[in-house]
């Protein structure tokens, strides 16, 4: 099979198209006119297509027979490389197989490497330890040796551990015995408050009756407050409560006989007054009687001399009558 290109089969030659292009670039400076420069341009042009054209021509042939030339080709080498291509992809898949499981188990051995350095970093983490890589890297020391690490480590935090609940533990006892002091303390103190508050009320209760009402209170309270710590105040008190009432009664009594005195001579005096008073009222019903009789006496000498008078002047008129009618006569 020929697979050389024959440049010479293109028909005209190279030489012969430059000489072409040659006589025919002048033309290029032929301005059309007329007719005749037309034709001229055009004669030129026909002649410049003929050859590209038949330059055309050949080269399409040369191409057709290149496709077929290449289709052979590709056929043969098809068929070669089916002889031997399903050995070498069988042998490029079983060497890719092979690396795949070598990058597999690199990748497996170093996600194993870092989850154990993560692993030992949490380990050493819960016992506030800082993983070193020059001492606790896995390629450097042994599951092994690093398992005593953390048991060591692990006994010493369940031996703190242990310590710190021993002292929790005296510290809560210690915190429970202050603190029942403290309530037996405040109690203690309670107590003793209500004592003297009972004792401010035994001393500033002002009746017997009041005070044996606080005595039976206290009683009543059964065994939170003893009777003796109040008993000796009860007692004074009471006294001075009987001494008191006893004085009261005294004054009472010196008060009742000096309201009697006063009484009697306010009694007296007012026996002295309402007798005056009697005198005083007789003297003035007296006065006033005599007065009385005085104002009838000269009521009736004024009714009297009224009369008189009335009478002279109608006896005056009577005589004037008289003697205009013995003058009338």
């Amino acid at each position: 099979m020929n697979t050389t290109l024959n440049i010479e089969a293109f028909n005209p030659k190279k030489a012969e198209l430059q000489k072409l292009a040659k006589e025919t670039a002048p033309v290029l400076e032929i301005e059309i006119t007329d007719k005749k420069s037309r034709e001229t341009v055009h004669k030129a042009q026909m002649k410049l297509r003929e050859n590209r054209l038949e330059i055309e021509k050949t080269g399409k042939k040369m191409r057709e027979d290149a496709l077929a030339f290449q289709k052979k080709v590709i056929a043969v080498q098809n068929e070669y490389i089916g002889i031997i291509s399903p050995i070498e992809d069988e042998l490029k898949a079983k060497k890719e197989a092979y690396d795949e499981e070598i990058k597999r188990q690199k990748e497996e051995e170093e996600r194993k490497k870092q989850e154990a350095i993560t692993n030992r970093m949490k380990a050493l983490a819960n016992y506030g330890k800082d993983y070193d890589t020059l001492i606790h890297a896995p390629g450097i020391m042994s599951e092994e040796d690093f398992g005593k690490i953390i048991a060591s480590l692990e006994a010493e935090k369940q031996e703190q551990e242990r310590l710190k609940k021993e002292q929790e533990e005296k510290e809560r006892k210690e915190r429970e015995e202050f603190e029942r002091k403290q309530k037996e303390l405040e109690a203690e103190k309670e107590r003793l408050r209500k004592i003297e508050v009972i004792k401010n009320t035994i001393k500033s209760v002002g009746t017997l009756e009041g005070l044996e009402e606080e005595k039976e209170a206290v009683l009543s309270y059964g065994d939170e407050y003893n009777w003796e710590d109040f008993e000796s105040l009860y007692k004074e008190r009471k006294e001075y409560l009987e001494f008191q009432e006893e004085k009261r009664k005294l004054e009472a009594e010196k008060r009742r006989i000096e309201q009697e005195k006063i009484d009697a001579e306010n009694e007296k005096k007012r026996q002295i007054e309402l007798e005056k008073a009697r005198k005083e009222a007789e003297e003035k019903a007296k006065r006033d009687a005599e007065l009385e009789a005085e104002r009838k006496r000269l009521e009736a000498e004024k009714k009297k001399r009224e009369e008189e008078e009335k009478k002279k002047v109608e006896e005056e008129k009577l005589a004037r009558r008289k003697k205009y009618k013995l003058f009338l006569d």
